[in-house]
């Protein structure tokens, strides 16, 4: 390779990495793809969930030459007809709009790009020759990328997703795509009956609410929807489509409530900087009347001065304006540490003061349960224990006991079946321990969750038990979970690491980043025979 050549492939290389966080930027849903177009990565998730930009550049740094993979349907908001070679276009340039954004691909085909119909279509193959369609469940590569052939995908002078409009599928191609084996989703059948006897009031509302969606005032949607109803077969009352307009205008100012408490609920779990793209990710925001209605809501937010733009060189960055002020009592702080034994003798490398917390994030089966027993089997006789257990009824929690080889008399702490809101139950000067606090969405208001336990604490902790996607770094609230914390450990079948340590034990040993190997014997007692290292 000539120097030249090995010039141009490394500015490629840093472009597709700034296109690919671009995108990113834009709210679509980015992955990477070899140039063969297969992804180089399980990228299933991505299909209901945005990558964050940092997930974007590690993948980069360990694919340095891969292409952009952009997944199609309602989580990035566009879809993609996909004409192959000069038949292909042959086939469907009759059927598509003037101003559609379009892409060269590097063997002469082009992609169309369209908003997502509402019919949410999946993927289909040669719905008319030559011609492929890519909704939800589907990716194409993206321009700058490079094909196979050493071409480039290229935007057709005038076109971009990042400027223009996406135009709506034509009708003609959406009748095409309903003929072939994979059919629409959740799309009404024999459309020609619309607005008649039996589903005049089922369509008027339909209608309405798509008006509301598309930002249309009352006084519009109303002129709209009255019109047509008296067009219905039988014609509907004016009266009667007033109600469908007002009844659609209600849904409209819930959605609108409901996305003001979501923004609200994440910025009360944030601490420092964020971005709107992070802000999208979290909330799942991935169309333009959505993320304009966020816009409105942050701009709201910072009139209010709850928050403001953050100076950093990142543009659409904020911060949360905290005004509360909790005075610290030094004078009268208690100055002992929190003593606890730890298993792996963790106590020599960290520790842990009055009102901090500890997260234990693990993936599934990897012994959470187990390690949280030992805390309590360790420091029982020293402390005040409290155990508030998610999963565990009374036969199975005896029954893990029991596996001490210790009589259950002998036990002294206290158990609670609890699995939510455990602020409200957290002891604020015992030693607590939640196994496990359970999340299942909205994994954005983890940070949130973690500050109001902090909260009640005073001179207890709390050691908090997480799950992990074997797949991520994190336990569940990614990032979020990290910020409160002054201790957190990630927990696999055989490994366990100290991820973050805020307060050392030995000056000048950093525990951050210890692992150890492990075993498990007889359900509870934990073995290691390496002892603690630091990975190369």
């Amino acid at each position: 390779m000539t120097l030249e050549n090995l010039a141009n492939n490394l500015v490629t290389r840093e472009l597709v990495l700034e296109n690919a966080l671009k995108y990113c930027k834009f709210g679509f849903s980015v992955i990477p793809v070899g140039r063969d177009k297969r992804p180089k990565i399980s990228w299933e998730e991505f299909i209901e969930r945005c990558a964050t930009e940092e997930e974007i550049k590690n993948w980069w740094e360990k694919y340095p030459y891969a292409n952009i993979g952009l997944v199609t349907g309602v989580i990035s908001g566009f879809c993609v007809v996909d004409a192959d070679g000069s038949i292909g276009q042959k086939s469907v340039e009759p059927y598509i709009p003037a101003n559609t954004i379009r892409c060269h691909t590097p063997n002469g085909g082009m992609h169309y790009y369209f908003s997502v119909p509402d019919s949410q279509i999946a993927n289909a193959t040669r719905f008319i020759p030559g011609v492929d369609f890519r909704g939800n469940g589907g990716y194409v590569v993206a321009p700058p990328s490079v094909g196979s052939n050493g071409n480039c995908y290229d935007w057709v002078l005038g076109s971009s997703i990042y400027e223009l409009d996406l135009t709506q599928m034509p009708q003609e191609l959406l009748d095409m795509l309903n003929t072939t084996r994979l059919k629409p989703i959740n799309v009404q059948q024999n459309t020609d009956d619309m607005f008649s006897d039996g589903r005049r009031d089922t369509d008027l509302f339909t209608t309405a609410n798509a008006l509301f969606k598309s930002g249309m005032n009352y006084s519009q949607v109303e002129q709209v929807i009255t019109r047509l109803a008296a067009t219905c077969n039988p014609p509907f009352s004016q009266q009667e489509a007033v109600t469908k307009v007002q009844s659609a205008m209600k849904r409209a100012i819930v959605r609108e409530r409901n996305l003001l408490q979501e923004v609200n609920d994440y910025i009360a779990g944030t601490v420092g900087v964020f971005s709107m793209t992070e802000l999208h990710t979290f909330l799942n925001i991935t169309n333009k009347t959505e993320k304009f209605k966020v816009a409105r809501i942050m701009r709201e937010l910072s009139d209010k001065k709850f928050i403001e733009r953050a100076s950093t060189s990142r543009n659409g960055t904020y911060r949360r304006v905290i005004k509360e002020e909790d005075q610290i009592d030094f004078v009268h702080a208690p100055t002992d540490l929190v003593d606890l034994k730890w298993p792996f003798h963790l106590e020599k490398y960290v520790q842990l003061m009055p009102k901090n917390i500890a997260v234990i994030a693990g993936t599934p089966n990897s012994g959470k349960t187990a390690f949280c027993l030992n805390m309590i089997h360790m420091n029982q006789t020293k402390f005040d224990m409290y155990y508030f257990s998610s999963e565990m009824g009374s036969t199975e929690f005896k029954a893990r006991l029991s596996k001490f080889n210790m009589p259950l008399d002998r036990w002294k702490f206290t158990a609670i079946e609890r699995s939510e809101e455990f602020q409200d139950v957290v002891r604020p000067d015992a030693i607590n321990i939640i196994d496990f606090l359970e999340i299942h969405d909205e994994f954005f208001k983890m940070g949130g969750y973690l500050k109001h336990i902090f909260d009640k604490l005073t001179t207890g902790v709390a050691i908090i038990a997480l799950q992990r996607n074997p797949k991520n770094d994190t336990g569940l609230g990614g990032y979020r979970s990290l910020e409160k914390p002054r201790l957190y450990l990630n927990m696999s079948s055989d490994t366990l690491e100290i991820v973050k340590a805020k307060n050392w034990q030995q000056e000048g040993i950093n525990p951050n980043g210890l692992r150890i190997n492990f075993t498990i014997e007889k359900g509870w007692k934990f073995k290691s025979s390496d002892g603690w290292y630091r990975m190369q």
